[in-house]
């Protein structure tokens, strides 16, 4: 009964509640390895937010570079990485980045922030919204996770940024 009481105080108190209890009571998540935990929580996260592609990249050491460490592609069902970017063609979006833990694009083809991407054809004509959380280990930005949406632009809600 108390777990019951406490479960339903969380989930009246934080937006993404359910999907956070969600994965806390996913065993395989605890007890398989890193892989297969990022790939529970990166399919849970395209489910939740209606994304066709999620995908969690890492800054190399020298901060150089970012490297897919694991995407997953809806649509294909499929999951990619390895992929890079290096960080020097894209100065105005990585310093920009530095500035935000979350960032919401509703319109991917109209931000001026992101023609670096599209002048170098790194940036898709079919994505329409993006949706960036910077991920930070001991207070130092160790990377990025993303959602795309590639069928609407779209106004990320309260709840999908929070």
């Amino acid at each position: 009964m108390l777990q019951r009481n406490s479960e339903s105080s969380v989930q009246a108190q934080h937006p993404l509640a359910e999907i956070y209890l969600k994965l806390m009571r996913d065993g395989q998540l605890w007890t398989a390895g890193l892989d297969s935990a990022l790939r529970t929580v990166i399919t849970t996260v395209n489910t939740a937010l209606g994304t066709q592609r999620t995908a969690l990249w890492s800054f190399g050491a020298d901060r150089q570079t970012l490297t897919l460490t694991l995407g997953y592609d809806a649509e294909r069902q499929e999951f990619e990485h390895g992929a890079e970017l290096q960080c020097a063609r894209f100065p105005e979006y990585f310093r920009e980045l530095d500035s935000v833990q979350i960032e919401a694009i509703s319109d991917v083809q109209r931000e001026p922030r992101l023609h670096e991407f599209a002048e170098q054809g790194v940036l898709s004509p079919d994505l329409k919204a993006w949706l960036n959380c910077t991920v930070h280990v001991t207070s130092a930005m160790w990377g990025v996770f993303v959602a795309s949406d590639f069928v609407k632009a779209r106004q990320w809600s309260e709840r999908e940024r929070w």
